[in-house]
């Protein structure tokens, strides 16, 4: 590995040389925004207006570490410990997954489509980080939310997001296929969930830092890529309000069968919904 000597740079030249070896890794677009994040937290959100920055041995010894696991394709946002959704910090590391942009577009959509006064109680399946039900939580008060996951590890983490963002949600150690936990009896008013959706042959497609770094089972079926969808749209027939809602975010390769899921246990209204990348990335159910 080649060794650069951080210490007798400018602020500027450092940038300049952590990015070039980033590139090396991703696209430009993604290089540029992991070096701004790391000259943030290594020096201060305010670095540009900086007139003067000297570098210490601490710092330059955190710059090359986060190069390295960098270069062993290990995303930012485990190196950083966070991830920003919705304007909120999330704790993040490898046993949950990365909050996405389009997840974001889902809370937006959902946001627009609810009234405060028709959403009493919330229920998320496959929580992760807690960044849907923490931020419908916050969007809804007055709603009770709760949450499930099959990884302990990510309740954890998913507990301590509520607790920093001051959100109020019950989350459940509990797998979805396991129908007679209380949990998945109770009525609720909404179903939303973020699942598995990704299918083994396609992990070919899939770029290394997440391949080797996010947990497998917050990302892959098992055998059946509906079978998630198939087990919601199952279980929204026994515990959805009259009125209530579904939300899911969808792998676009099967939208139609998705929605055609719902449409055999009986809903009539739904829709496929796409993205800002006018991918068909969302299904509303009512």
């Amino acid at each position: 590995m080649r060794l650069i000597s951080f210490a007798t740079m400018t602020l500027k030249e450092i940038i300049s040389s952590f990015q070039a070896e980033v590139d090396l890794i991703y696209d430009k677009s993604e290089s540029v925004a992991i070096t701004r994040l790391v000259i943030e937290h290594v020096f201060g959100s305010d670095y540009q207006t900086s007139n003067t920055v000297i570098v210490n041995v601490s710092q330059e010894t955190l710059i090359h570490q986060y190069l390295e696991r960098l270069r062993n394709y290990e995303p930012i946002q485990y190196i950083l410990g966070q991830a920003w959704f919705c304007n909120h910090i999330y704790k993040v590391n490898s046993s949950v997954l990365i909050p996405r942009p389009e997840t974001e577009e889902l809370i937006l959509l959902m946001k627009q489509n609810l009234k405060s006064e028709h959403v009493g109680s919330i229920i998320e399946i496959g929580t992760g980080s807690g960044c849907i039900a923490i931020e419908l939580s916050l969007l809804f008060p007055k709603a009770l939310v709760k949450a499930t996951d099959i990884s302990a590890e990510a309740i954890n983490v998913a507990i301590k997001n509520a607790s920093d963002l001051g959100a109020s949600v019950t989350f459940v150690n509990e797998s979805v296929f396991d129908s007679g936990t209380e949990t998945l009896q109770s009525k609720v008013d909404i179903i939303v969930s973020n699942p598995p959706y990704i299918a083994q042959h396609e992990a070919k497609e899939m770029h290394p830092n997440v391949l080797k770094w996010e947990p497998h089972t917050a990302l892959f079926v098992k055998e059946h890529p509906l079978e998630f969808y198939i087990t919601i749209a199952a279980l929204a027939t026994k515990i959805l309000n009259e009125n209530g809602y579904v939300f899911l975010e969808l792998n676009p390769t099967y939208a139609n069968q998705i929605a055609q899921c719902f449409k055999d246990k009986g809903f009539n209204q739904v829709e496929i919904i796409k993205d800002i990348s006018g991918k068909e990335r969302f299904l509303k159910v009512q």
